[in-house]
C-alpha cells in the first residue's frame, strides 16, 4: 500500500507542476491567433493592397479591366444582388468576369481571408 501511495503522491507533485507549464505553452501558442484576430480589418486591406488593388482601384488598371472601384457605389449592388458577404466572397473565390478565381492569388489565400478583403472592400464602400 505504501508503494500505491508514493505513486499517487509522485502523480500528483507532477501535475501540480506540469499544469502550469502546460497552460502556459498553450497561452503562448494561441497568442498569434488572438492577436490576429483582434487586426482582421488591416489584414483585409493588406490583402487588398497586395492582390486586388491593380484592378480596383481608381488608377489604370479599374479603366482597362471595367473592374469596381474601391470605394464605389456600385458595391452595394453587387452586396443586395449576392444576399449577403457569404455569397459575395464565394463570387470572389470562384473568379468573376475578368477576375481569376481568388482574385489571382491562387491557394495562398484562405477562404476567411478572401471574407476579410471583401468585408474590407465593403467597408470602405460603407455597406459593412
Amino acid at each position: 500500500m505504501n508503494r500505491l501511495a508514493s505513486l499517487c503522491q509522485n502523480h500528483r507533485r507532477l501535475a501540480s507542476t506540469m499544469l502550469p507549464m502546460c497552460i502556459g505553452a498553450l497561452l503562448l501558442l494561441a497568442q498569434p491567433a488572438f492577436a490576429q484576430g483582434a487586426d482582421t480589418g488591416n489584414m483585409g486591406k493588406a490583402i487588398y493592397d497586395k492582390s486586388c488593388a491593380s484592378c480596383h482601384s481608381s488608377g489604370f488598371g479599374a479603366f482597362f479591366t471595367g473592374a469596381p472601384k474601391l470605394g464605389a457605389a456600385d458595391w452595394k449592388a453587387r452586396l443586395e444582388k449576392a444576399g449577403s458577404v457569404d455569397a459575395l466572397t464565394a463570387s470572389a473565390i470562384k473568379g468573376k468576369g475578368d477576375m481569376p478565381p481568388r482574385g489571382g492569388a491562387g491557394a495562398s489565400l484562405s477562404d476567411d481571408e478572401l471574407k476579410l478583403t471583401v468585408e474590407y472592400i465593403l467597408g470602405q464602400s460603407g455597406q459593412h
